[in-house]
């Protein structure tokens, strides 16, 4: 008809596809070779990103096994074989920790006093606090992990002053919880750990002979709907001995809930709710709740209101924390 492939134009006429116009690539068209390279680069890089995150990810999984499994193997030969076949240099990683220099948290050692109000005739008390080491969920979260607890050597003196006694509340030797949030990538189990001495509240005593001895432990999973709340719920296992019990000692399984609300330098807040039915021992068995609010004041103190239900028993107080 007298027209050359040279006079052919670069983008035909539009058509129609689903009611909007489609322009049509002639792949022949000037520019065309480089719009080819440019998308065969651009598949070359993203298949390179999805194989490094692949390999990652096996490695992960796999641990720090040695010497390494032979499906490991097989699936790092065939992952890195692929990785190869791209013929690009490894990636840079840019990672960036969500958790700051240790050196910018707040210092381990508290200290602390408190004063409240427990039961109904609202008896009055006053406490004092010591914690070693080294941080729980109500601690300005700076340089910690938010998903953990980690606290050796707390002690919680308290005055009744109402019956004019003075009495260890709580003394725990070792307190941990490693919360691992659930994702679509890698899913852990979450536990922790309790052992110490505490007040056997549920039974309605108070003082020296209603001080015991336990041992707890639990796990189950965490969820992180997002990044300032935090939730746990465990399967709870606890042992314990002492003389306010029934036969001296008690053992049972229940499970727990807790969750964790935090707004950086500023507040925390935190709900939680426990149940044990004990079936050895002294089988009495009562819920508890809790609910605390802290207040950062600054790097060095921090105050807190925390109000606690042990069945029938419930307890009020503001704390004063300073850090050392």
């Amino acid at each position: 008809c007298g027209t050359t492939s040279s006079s052919r134009a670069a983008v035909t006429p539009a058509r129609r596809w689903r009611g909007r116009p489609h322009r049509r690539v002639d792949h022949h068209a000037p520019g065309a070779s480089s719009t080819r390279r440019a998308s065969t680069t651009l598949r070359r890089n993203s298949k390179a990103v999805v194989l490094d995150a692949a390999y990652d990810r096996l490695r992960y999984k796999e641990g720090f096994h040695w010497p390494p499994s032979e499906e490991f193997e097989r699936k790092e030969r065939d992952i890195l074989i692929l990785r190869g076949r791209t013929g690009l240099p490894p990636q840079q990683v840019s990672a960036v920790s969500y958790v700051g220099a240790p050196e910018t948290g707040h210092r381990t050692l508290r200290i602390g006093a408190a004063g409240g109000v427990y039961g109904q005739r609202a008896g009055l008390f006053q406490e004092l606090s010591l914690r070693f080491a080294i941080h729980d969920y109500l601690d300005a979260p700076r340089g910690y992990p938010e998903d953990a607890v980690l606290e050796m050597g707390l002690l919680r003196v308290r005055f009744d002053a109402a019956n004019r006694h003075l009495f260890i509340e709580r003394a725990d030797a070792v307190h941990i919880v490693s919360a691992a949030p659930v994702d679509r990538w890698f899913i852990k189990p979450s536990w922790k750990i309790w052992a110490g001495g505490a007040q056997a509240r549920e039974l309605g005593c108070g003082g020296w002979n209603c001080l015991y001895g336990g041992l707890a432990t639990g796990g189950g999973f965490a969820w992180r709907p997002a990044h300032p709340v935090l939730f746990n719920a465990m399967i709870d296992a606890e042992a314990g001995g002492g003389t306010p019990f029934r036969h001296r000692f008690r053992v049972g399984f229940g499970g727990s809930a807790e969750a964790v609300l935090n707004l950086g330098r500023f507040a925390q807040t935190g709900l939680s709710a426990r149940y044990i039915r004990f079936l050895a021992g002294d089988v009495t068995s009562r819920p508890t709740l809790a609910a605390a609010q802290a207040l950062n004041l600054g790097g060095r103190m921090q105050a807190r209101v925390v109000v606690e239900s042990h069945g029938p028993y419930l307890d009020g107080r503001l704390e004063l924390l300073g850090y050392f």
